[in-house]
């Protein structure tokens, strides 16, 4: 059986840090990237995004959550990043 461990990370936004997304990369299996209008900086994402491919770890983007809108509704589609 395999469980999938998943946090949203990617939150912050210039000098406003949200969590620890190294330390939550180091636990996780996947991370949902929050990366639109709702969180997330340039600069923040693409740490995030090389933090989780330096792990192994498979990301979702979300360039607008959908789960504000509709809860529970999800979507988009889980990637890896082997090189960014």
């Amino acid at each position: 059986m395999h469980i999938d461990l998943n946090s949203d990370l990617g939150e912050g936004f210039g000098a406003w840090a949200m969590g620890d997304d190294a330390a939550m990369l180091d636990i996780v299996t996947s991370a949902s990237i929050a990366c639109g209008f709702h969180a997330g900086d340039p600069t923040g994402i693409l740490g995030t995004l090389r933090a989780a491919a330096a792990r192994g770890v498979a990301w979702l983007s979300g360039p607008m959550s959908s789960t504000a809108i509709w809860p529970g509704s999800g979507g988009g589609r889980w990637m890896s990043a082997p090189r960014i």
